[in-house]
């Protein structure tokens, strides 16, 4: 089969110009001076688009075998389905490419047919360019073209995603054309203006200067700034060394390790499903908007400050640790078998997932009716009601002096609720009488009804005014 394969690959590339999948990069005797030379240069040099015969035919439509080729190159895709899913697909040089972008997610067809030697159409080849790239589909229409409306419902999110990111524009005249043609030096172009660093290989260190840093392999250093980073399953660790994240940064492929270090910041960090065994490791300079999980097995470790940690519920045994110089504001995890430690501050706990665990000291617990198995500091937290851990430095008792046995608190959470006059606390009461309050919040305030009485004959009219707590006036 393999041989057979290698024939009909060498038969096609006499007869058909393609992006192969080999990485060999070739002078182009077409490409001097066009529009889109420089970008045809950097992604051939990367072996991610080919040509034949020294000619890149940049101005040729593009198939849509070719464009999953380009994408199967520069994600460096590996895996395979079962089978072959497509009615119209047949051993070919372009056989695997497509299978590999099926497997990823990112080229479906019509669910029977996935038309390889089709043009590509321009609305096509955005969707296909933003599932692989992982940007997020934008929310409401595309506007700013005549034929805005021609933008079919399933691409309209990618193609406005991309136009606002300015990766892609108009062909002129106001006019989108997301139904028309696309041809190869274009859909070059779009890889250029989407993606500000490619690392490929190992040991890389990088100084990113804006757009999307796209990790496919190896280990690698990356400083400077970027929009986004995207981190594949190739890479093993990846270190960003004070890298300034405007946006995301995802990480996918089990046992792919990320570390901030240095004054590193990011917006968000999402740890995608597919990357079970995955770390991330937040340094004590560096801080993050929102770190979450869709991983099991995740460890995250956080030396610095992280707003907000969220455990989805396929994240089971995902351990949360929390180190001294470490802070977090809130932890939500819907998954089971988490565990939040470490001598770390963690101001709150919300758990809507079986046997979790935390122990970090001065956390409010709190356990989403119906979940069991949920400890604060080894003691069971009452299903719909809230705990907390000790404190990291246990309130001192007074009284007269003398010592006394050594005891470990554990506290259970009674709430008082904020009235119009007083303001509401949180009451935390140890076994052994031991008391404190925190959580403390203000006063509502009056909220007054009116009730009119009408003026008559003889008596004058008037407002009476009354609070829900009973004042009136």
């Amino acid at each position: 089969m393999k041989k057979k394969l290698l024939s009909m690959l060498l038969t096609a590339a006499m007869i058909v110009t393609s992006f192969s999948v080999n990485v060999v990069a070739a002078p182009f005797g077409d490409t001097s001076g066009h529009w889109g030379e420089q970008a045809i240069k950097t992604w051939s040099d990367h072996g991610v688009v080919n040509g034949s015969d020294g000619q890149f035919r940049p101005n040729d439509n593009l198939t849509r075998a070719e464009m999953a080729t380009i994408v199967a190159n520069l994600l460096k895709l590996n895996a395979m389905p079962e089978g072959n899913p497509f009615g119209d697909l047949d051993q070919n040089w372009y056989t695997d490419p497509i299978l590999k972008c099926y497997e990823a997610g990112i080229m479906s067809g019509d669910g029977a047919n996935v038309r390889p030697n089709d043009p590509v159409t321009r609305e096509e080849a955005m969707v296909i360019l933003s599932k692989a790239l992982r940007i997020k589909p934008a929310a409401g229409g595309v506007d700013g073209f005549q034929d805005a409306g021609h933008v079919s419902n399933w691409a309209e999110g990618a193609v406005k995603a991309l136009l606002d990111a300015g990766i892609v524009n108009g062909v002129g005249g106001d006019m989108l054309a997301p139904k028309g043609q696309i041809n190869r030096a274009s859909v070059v172009t779009i890889l250029n203006n989407a993606i500000g660093n490619y690392v490929t290989e190992d040991g890389a260190e990088i100084e990113a200067k804006g757009g999307l840093v796209l990790v496919v392999g190896g280990n690698a250093t990356i400083k400077g700034n970027a929009k986004d980073v995207l981190i594949l399953g190739n890479s093993e660790e990846v270190v960003l060394d004070g890298l300034k994240v405007e946006g995301n940064v995802q990480v996918e492929g089990e046992g792919t390790k990320l570390v901030l270090s240095g004054d590193a910041k990011a917006e968000s960090i999402t740890v995608a499903e597919n990357a079970a065994g995955a770390s991330v490791e937040v340094g004590a300079e560096a801080s993050v908007g929102t770190v979450e999980t869709e991983a099991a097995k995740t460890e995250i470790v956080v030396k610095g400050e992280v707003s907000d940690v969220k455990v989805d519920a396929a994240a089971a045994e995902t351990a949360v640790k929390v180190e001294e110089t470490g802070k977090v504001e809130t932890v939500e995890t819907a998954a089971e078998k988490v565990t939040v430690s470490g001598d770390g501050a963690v101001s709150s706990v919300t758990v809507s997932g079986n046997d979790t665990s935390v122990t970090t000291p001065g956390t409010k617990v709190e356990a989403a009716e119906g979940t069991t198995g949920v400890t604060a500091d080894g003691k069971e937290v009452t299903t719909g009601e809230a705990a907390a851990t000790e404190p990291a430095v246990t309130p001192s008792g007074g009284g007269g002096g003398g010592g006394g046995s050594s005891h470990s608190h554990r506290y259970q959470a009674v709430v008082t609720a904020p009235t119009c006059t007083a303001g509401g606390y949180t009451t935390y009461t140890c076994s052994c009488g031991h008391t404190y309050t925190a959580d403390e919040v203000a006063a509502l305030g009056h909220s007054y009804d009116a009730v009119v009485t009408e003026p008559t004959c003889t008596a004058g009219g008037y407002t009476t005014y009354t609070c829900s707590c009973g004042d009136t006036y």
